[in-house]
């Protein structure tokens, strides 16, 4: 009886052949990922940065439970909390937070931001300093702790979005949003060669980020990952990213623009 791939690898004779083809192994059995490789059937090593596409499920709640956040929250130039830095949490459907879960909410001493939401809550944060562009950090669906460091999230002054906008001949529009994304990977890193598209697709100027210099021009992302969208109408984009290389969807994220607000939108895979 076939013990599964390694163990028959081991317990066959040297010169026996199990395989020509990948469908020599499917025949026999072996699961829809298995290769031939040297005429064994075996399992490919799982790629860390894309291995999960394809295979990424939704999360899972669990109603009536609550889970503890953490974020270290930092301004980009100075790697500290920014000073004067307050939070609000508000839920997704309440786009301006006329009703903000909670409020006055301010990082410790280390720069660490704590709070506690309902399993499956989605939502934002909305921050607020001085040289800050106000920002709209998504949050969730929230199913499980994080880590005690969190996610480090790094604040990005006006002043940085306005030289951003200027460098790629853009004007910065006051009535409109901006976004500023990460196109990861399952690692959950910034990847080079991530093209992202959005909709409504009439909205905005798209960039990526090279060599942190924006380029309206490029098709896809260097090594950081980094792309943005400037002008945006307030409501709501949807951004959604592929694999040059591949054509392979990656993932996909709503996010909501205000104006004035600078959001911030990791893509990392979803399912498909």
């Amino acid at each position: 009886m076939l013990l599964g791939t390694s163990s028959c690898s081991l317990i066959l004779p040297a010169d026996a052949v199990q395989c020509e083809t990948a469908e020599d192994c499917l025949a026999r059995g072996f699961p829809t990922a298995t290769i031939c490789q040297q005429q064994i059937c075996a399992t490919p090593p799982v790629d860390p940065v894309w291995g999960c596409l394809g295979n990424v499920e939704e999360p899972m709640a669990m109603p009536g439970t609550f889970h503890n956040q953490t974020m270290l929250i930092v301004d980009a130039l100075t790697g500290v909390s920014p000073p004067g830095l307050t939070l609000r949490i508000c839920s997704s459907v309440d786009i301006n937070c006329d009703s903000p879960l909670e409020e006055n909410l301010t990082p410790d001493a280390g720069g660490y931001v704590h709070f506690t939401v309902m399993s499956g809550f989605l939502g934002y944060l909305e921050t607020d300093a001085p040289d800050i562009m106000p920002s709209i950090l998504p949050i969730g669906p929230v199913v499980d702790d994080s880590p005690e460091t969190g996610e480090t999230i790094q604040l990005v002054r006006t002043i940085v979005v306005e030289a951003i906008a200027g460098t790629a001949g853009i004007e910065i529009d006051p009535t409109k949003g901006h976004v500023l994304s990460l196109l990861g990977g399952c690692d959950g890193l910034g990847h080079a060669g991530v093209s992202f598209t959005h909709q409504p697709s009439d909205q905005g100027t798209p960039f990526y980020l090279i060599g942190n210099s924006p380029d309206t021009m490029v098709p896809v992302s260097d090594e950081s990952g980094q792309s943005g969208i400037l002008n945006v109408e307030p409501s709501f984009v949807t951004i959604s990213t592929t694999r040059e290389e591949t054509g392979q969807f990656i993932g996909e994220k709503r996010v909501l623009i205000r104006p004035g607000h600078l959001t911030y939108a990791g893509i990392l895979p979803t399912p498909i």
